[in-house]
């Protein structure tokens, strides 16, 4: 009898485990506090959601898909709509609204709305990038010496033609479409939305003064700088260009930094080499990391974050496999999810920040706390 009720347990596991872990894509949760509400296959011929909640569904702002050459908009019930498989010489940046293309070798842009209908054609060798909310764009020089700032019926708001040698990494403000370009000089220039220069800085704190990442806040009160080498420094402004902090990482990458201005939380958010590190707000000094050693890697090569009051997401791209967590601004860790032969391409908390969006180069999932 104590065999037959060993194998019924059993049976019942086995079955427990199925009905958990059907929903959830190639990957693995490692706590199991989140469940599945809906997920797209974005490698099948026609993308399509298989929905696992059938309640309320969450509002996500950034309800389109794009990996390489596949393009395609959603609801947010994940219910596909219309879809854009690209050939091999055709290139697309792309808003929750509308998408522009572009050819690796051409003189053409387009922009499109997200129905696919064509609304204009620029002659251009420049090569554009939408903002978030798909209401501006910047074509950046072949030679990224220098930039131009539209608005979407083409009126050049802003020019740049000469920016210190390089462009070495850009930035839009979600919120209200001001943008961010940093150089290869250490020079910084921040543009609102009308086209005016907000204000520019040079930075000569360190041997080596190129801006590697410039970010805004969600609001865009807030920007954040990370450049040089010997030493590297991470510098938070306001919109006036007044320097609110300035910190040395202790690290002198190459490449660009990972970095989130989690104003929600009052958190500013760092990738280390094999760490998270949080950072208070307001002075930028550091309140913890959060190791990633246990799951067996050399190195991070980037992370997206997002957040919303009292959660934060971090999509951990290393060199061995792609690592999800969730956890509170205390630390507390919420959910971890571990993802294999993919990449992050981005994702996102929504305002009620207990429901999370991830995009992988193979699949969009949003995913939901169990309380």
């Amino acid at each position: 009898m104590k065999i037959l009720r060993y194998i019924e347990l059993l049976l019942y596991l086995i079955l427990f485990s199925f009905i958990y872990f059907v929903n959830v894509p190639e990957g693995y949760q490692r706590y199991p506090y989140t469940e599945n509400i809906w997920t797209i296959d974005a490698l099948g011929p026609a993308a399509s959601a298989h929905t696992a909640y059938e309640h309320a569904y969450p509002a996500f702002r950034n309800r389109f898909f794009h990996s390489e050459n596949i393009l395609f908009f959603y609801d947010e019930k994940g219910n596909t709509g219309h879809r854009l498989r690209l050939d091999g010489n055709t290139l697309v940046t792309a808003s929750v609204q509308n998408y522009i293309t572009y050819q690796k070798v051409g003189k053409q842009i387009a922009l499109f709305d997200n129905t696919g209908s064509r609304q204009w054609i620029m002659e251009t060798y420049a090569y554009p990038v939408l903002s978030e909310s798909g209401n501006r764009f910047v074509l950046f020089t072949t030679d990224t010496a220098g930039f131009k700032y539209y608005d979407l019926n083409c009126n050049l708001l802003y020019e740049k033609q000469y920016l210190d040698i390089m462009t070495t990494d850009f930035s839009f403000c979600p919120f209200n479409n001001n943008l961010a370009v940093g150089s290869s000089g250490g020079k910084i220039h921040i543009i609102d939305y009308t086209g005016k220069e907000l204000f520019s800085h040079h930075v000569s704190a360190s041997k080596y003064n190129i801006i590697k990442t410039v970010e805004f806040s969600y609001y865009g009160e807030y920007i954040a700088a990370v450049s040089g080498l010997y030493p590297e420094v991470i510098m938070l402004f306001n919109t006036k260009g007044k320097i609110l902090w300035k910190r040395e990482t202790g690290l002198s990458r190459r490449t660009r930094v990972s970095v989130h201005i989690d104003h929600a939380n009052n958190l500013f958010l760092e990738g280390g080499t094999r760490s998270l590190i949080v950072r208070n707000l307001k002075n930028g000094h550091i309140l913890y990391e959060i190791s990633l050693d246990r799951f067996g890697f050399s190195r991070i090569r980037y992370i997206k974050f997002a957040s919303a009051e009292g959660t934060i997401l971090a999509l951990v791209t290393t060199d061995k496999d792609q690592i999800a967590l969730c956890f509170s601004p205390g630390g507390k860790n919420l959910w971890t999810g571990v993802f294999k032969d993919m990449h992050f391409l981005k994702g996102e908390v929504a305002d009620s920040g207990n429901s999370f969006l991830i995009h992988t180069s193979k699949f969009a999932a949003a995913y939901r706390f169990i309380k």
